[in-house]
């Protein structure tokens, strides 16, 4: 379903009625999805660089000829493992995230367990937001599984800081600097269950699994290639994100310039995604590349959604069809599927939501163009006073939690929602029909 040709031009012009909803998580172009959480790279000159550079160098683990099962939490497209400190027996949970060159804990963690000296340096997140944070090497042990990790960098941030983060309840997220120190990391989506192991025959066996080759940034962060048509394109892989593809406007371009038809869908509106959750007023788009290729895999359809944001990368949305196996000493990743893979499709309402905190409500922060919610006159800012009958006007951080984690709480399984809206001028009941839009 395509709009204008010179979309991706008039993107980079095109400034939306701003808004004081400034405390919202502001999402994307996919329903119901998140953006990657952490991005941990250095911004500024080298001497940053040679400053930092210890502290992902730093970290060990005292055993050999190992085997851990753990049991995670699959929560809203992000994996959350549980975690001990010190040996102590509460238990905090960090979200795995191969796309964080660092450990994070969170600033209640680092005044519990007083962490060491720090050093000041720059973040830059998913979506190239720059924050001057604290950087540190963890003293407390980290236990994942009856694994002892101790003295790893660590980077101190706010986990609270934006609702949506909020909702995840992370204490932490585990990242390249941790994960280097186990040969093999196998995630079995299926059963819930990591196996963190040094030996290589105590994996699961797995049949013709699809093998996909990476290459490693200077933070250890893996890359994997797309192929389609000419074009090889690298995507980190950040399993931090709960999105599949998502790729700069650069890619865009160039796949433009390959093929002129095939479908995609645009749409505008707030977006804010990352750790540090800017907000910015923005477009953006999905579309569907038929043909494309992973590894040695045969061409198979994949959706792929274009933001204003530098950076490529792959996220659970991909991984979750399959049992992983991450083999860091042959830089390679083995996919065995366990879900029937069918061709991607969006269909939706047409529209975002995201929550403003001081009025307590949920707000329209999302539009896609000639979608349900478009054709009805929706606009980005509109107050959602009811779904289906749920008073929805007095909405404390709880409440929008629930169906932040689980959208069907809020719109049940039918193909027709009705809504309560606030506009500028006046309210007004809307009913709306679920579309594929994009297929």
């Amino acid at each position: 379903m395509n709009t204008e040709n010179n979309f991706s031009g008039q993107v980079r012009s095109q400034t939306l009625k701003k808004s004081d909803r400034q405390s919202s998580f502001l999402k994307g172009m996919l329903s119901w999805r998140i953006m990657a959480v952490f991005m941990l790279l250095l911004a500024g000159f080298s001497c940053s660089l040679i400053k930092m550079a210890p502290l992902f160098m730093a970290g060990r683990i005292d055993k050999q000829d190992y085997y851990a099962e753990v049991d995670f939490i699959y929560r809203r497209g992000l994996i959350l493992v549980p975690v001990q400190i010190n040996g102590e027996s509460q238990t905090y949970h960090f979200i795995l995230d191969t796309g964080a060159a660092l450990n994070v804990v969170s600033t209640a963690i680092a005044e519990r367990f007083a962490v060491g000296s720090r050093v000041d340096s720059t973040m830059v997140d998913s979506q190239g937001n720059k924050e001057k944070i604290h950087f540190t090497t963890l003293k407390a042990a980290l236990n994942i599984g009856g694994l002892s990790f101790t003295g790893t960098g660590t980077a101190i941030f706010d986990l609270d800081r934006s609702p949506a983060l909020s909702c995840y309840e992370a204490d932490g997220a585990i990242g390249m600097n941790l994960i280097r120190l186990i040969p093999y990391w196998h995630i079995d989506f299926q059963r819930r269950k990591l196996i963190l192991t040094d030996q290589e025959k105590r994996l699961p066996a797995s049949s013709s699994p699809l093998i996909l080759p990476f290459k490693q940034s200077m933070q250890r962060i893996p890359e994997i290639t797309l192929e389609w048509w000419d074009l090889r394109l690298p995507f980190r892989v950040d399993l931090g994100s709960a999105h599949g593809f998502v790729a700069p406007w650069d890619y865009w371009e160039k796949m433009r310039g390959r093929n002129q038809e095939m479908p995609y869908v645009t749409g505008c509106g707030e977006i804010r995604g990352g750790a540090l959750g800017v907000a910015e007023e923005s477009c953006s788009l999905s579309a569907i590349l038929e043909n494309a290729r992973l590894g040695k895999s045969l061409g198979r359809k994949i959706m792929i959604n274009v933001y204003q944001n530098p950076f490529a990368s792959v996220g659970t949305e991909f991984f979750c069809l399959f049992l992983v196996t991450f083999d860091w000493s042959k830089k390679e990743i083995r996919l065995t599927p366990w879900l029937e893979e069918s061709d991607p499709a969006l269909s939706t309402f047409g529209f975002n939501f995201s929550w403003h905190e001081q009025d307590h409500c949920l707000y329209v922060n999302y539009i896609y163009r000639d979608s349900p919610a478009a054709r009805a006159g929706m606009a980005v800012g509109d107050r959602i006073l009811q779904i289906n009958g749920l008073d929805l006007t007095d909405l404390n951080l709880n409440g929008y939690c629930r169906f932040f984690l689980e959208p069907k709480t809020l719109f049940g399984t039918e193909e027709i929602i009705q809504l309560r809206l606030r506009g500028e001028n006046e309210d007004r009941i809307i009913e709306l029909h679920k579309e594929v839009i994009l297929q």
